[in-house]
C-alpha cells in the first residue's frame, strides 16, 4: 500500500489521522524504533481525549430524559385521579345511604336504585321538578315529595283519597 497516493485526496485532519493509524499499526524501522519510556512520555492524555472528541460524537443516555417523562406522567395521572375522586364526593346528592324511618323500616337510596326493605325499585329525579323522586312500579313512575332538613329524610307518600302521610327517616348509622 502506497501511503502518499491515498493521502493526496484527503483533508489535512484525515491525512493526520491516517499518519495516526499507519504509525501505530506499521513495525518501527531500526532508526524509529522507541523505548517504552520514549512511548510513555510521548503519549499525553489531553490531546488523545481532543483527538477522539472531534472524530467522534460521544452519544448521550436517554435514561433521564425518559425517567423524567415517566415521572411527570405518573404525577399528572395522579393528579387526575384526585380531581375525579373529589369531584364525585362533591356531586353526590345527600339523599344517597341509608336511613331507617321511626317505624323500623330501612331505606337504601343509591344512584339507580331505592331498596325500601329488601325490595328494590328503580327511580328517577323528574326533569325541572325539586324535591321529587319518581319511583318506577309496574313500569309506571309514582312521584313522591322529599326534604332533607338537619340530617331527617321526610318523605310525603300522597294516598288515592287525597290525603298524604309522612314518613320521617334518620340516616343509619355504619357498624
Amino acid at each position: 500500500m502506497n501511503k502518499n497516493n491515498i493521502t493526496d485526496s484527503l483533508t489535512q485532519k484525515q491525512k493526520d489521522a491516517f499518519n495516526d493509524i499507519i504509525s501505530a499499526t506499521t513495525p518501527p524501522s531500526s532508526e524509529e524504533k522507541v523505548t517504552d519510556e520514549a512511548k510513555e512520555e510521548e503519549f499525553d492524555i489531553a490531546d488523545f481525549i481532543v483527538k477522539h472528541n472531534t472524530r467522534y460524537n460521544v452519544k448521550r443516555s436517554k435514561a433521564p430524559r425518559i425517567i423524567a417523562i415517566v415521572v411527570v406522567a405518573v404525577i399528572v395521572i395522579g393528579l387526575c385521579v384526585i380531581a375525579a375522586m373529589t369531584s364525585a364526593k362533591g356531586n353526590k346528592n345527600p339523599i344517597f345511604g341509608k336511613w331507617v324511618s321511626e317505624q323500623g323500616i330501612e331505606m337504601e337510596i343509591s344512584e339507580d336504585y331505592i331498596s325500601i326493605d329488601g325490595t328494590s325499585r328503580k327511580y328517577i329525579f323528574p326533569e325541572g321538578e325539586k324535591n321529587v323522586i319518581a319511583i318506577s312500579i309496574k313500569d309506571e313512575y309514582f312521584k313522591i315529595l322529599y326534604r332533607l332538613e338537619k340530617g331527617k329524610l321526610y318523605i310525603v307518600i300522597p294516598s288515592s283519597t287525597g290525603e298524604s302521610e309522612t314518613i320521617i327517616y334518620e340516616r343509619k348509622k355504619e357498624q
